[in-house]
């Protein structure tokens, strides 16, 4: 088990969130729920400009994001 967290970075959202994911060895089939925002919709810090989320390459994990959005204020 690795004592340091994975990181899930953003671009164009406020305050640039990141997410501390576990970098222990999970139970096969276990998952881990992180949420950005609660409730309320996030809107991006620059207008026209991409949203991403970056999950990075890490041996034996599959990375799935289920990501909603909506267009106007």
């Amino acid at each position: 088990a690795a004592a340091t967290p994975v990181l899930v970075t953003t671009t164009n959202l406020p305050g640039l969130p990141i997410l501390s994911c576990r970098a222990d060895a999970f139970l096969q089939g276990s998952r881990e729920v992180h949420r950005i925002g609660g409730s309320q919709p996030i809107k991006a810090t620059a207008a026209n400009t991409t949203v991403t989320v970056v999950m990075p390459a890490t041996p034996n994990v599959i990375w799935r994001a289920n990501c909603s959005y909506r267009i106007g204020v």
